[in-house]
Parts: C-alpha cells; structure tokens; sequence
C-alpha cells in the first residue's frame, strides 16, 4: 500500500507542478481531491478482488477522509523535497491509471 500511495502521489504533484498550481495551499488540496477521486475508481475494484472489505456494502466516509488527508500530508512533503518535478510521463502515468480503474469498474477484468 505505502508503494501504492508514492506510485500515485508522485505523478499527481508532478502533473500539478507541470501545469502551475504553484500556491501551496491550493497545490495541497487540488492534489488531494485527486487523489480521493483516484480512490473513489480503486474501492470497487479492490473490493472485488478481495484486496480488502468494509463492513457495510458501501464505503466509509472516514475512507475517503482518510485518504484525503494522508494524500494531503504526502503532498506537502513532496511540496518540500528538492528534486526534478519536471517528469513529462507523470500525466502519462496519472491518466493511465484513471482509465486503468475505469475499465476496470465498467467491464470488472
């Protein structure tokens, strides 16, 4: 899980730091809504693969809270490493794995 959130949070701020979302409160959240809506795809999937299970039929709200602040936090961090942010593949990578989950969901592979 812990590789799954960088493979996710590293191309997401790449693609954000790429199209200049340079405040970094909205840097922040813009990152994080993201990533909950990259979750929202993920849930069904994973349930149905037996990766994990709720108690209800229906995912929590703390879930989706959760992810939001840890991607939150997570962005934050990668606001404040210096590295390249100039990797032209992560949109690449970003839109790949939204339509990856897409697919996923409409035909359930």
């Amino acid at each position: 899980i812990g590789i799954n959130w960088i493979l996710l949070v590293l191309p997401v701020g790449i693609t954000l730091h790429r199209v200049g979302v340079r405040r970094p409160v909205a840097f922040c959240l813009t990152g994080a809504l993201l990533l909950v809506a990259i979750d929202f795809l993920i849930e069904p999937v994973a349930i149905r693969y037996g990766y994990w299970e709720w108690n209800s039929s229906l995912v929590p709200l703390r879930n989706y809270v959760g992810w939001f602040i840890v991607s939150f936090l997570m962005l934050i961090v990668f606001r404040r490493l210096q590295f390249d942010k100039s990797n032209p593949s992560a949109i690449v990578l970003v839109v790949t794995q939204v339509i990856f989950f897409i697919v996923l969901n409409i035909w359930g592979i």
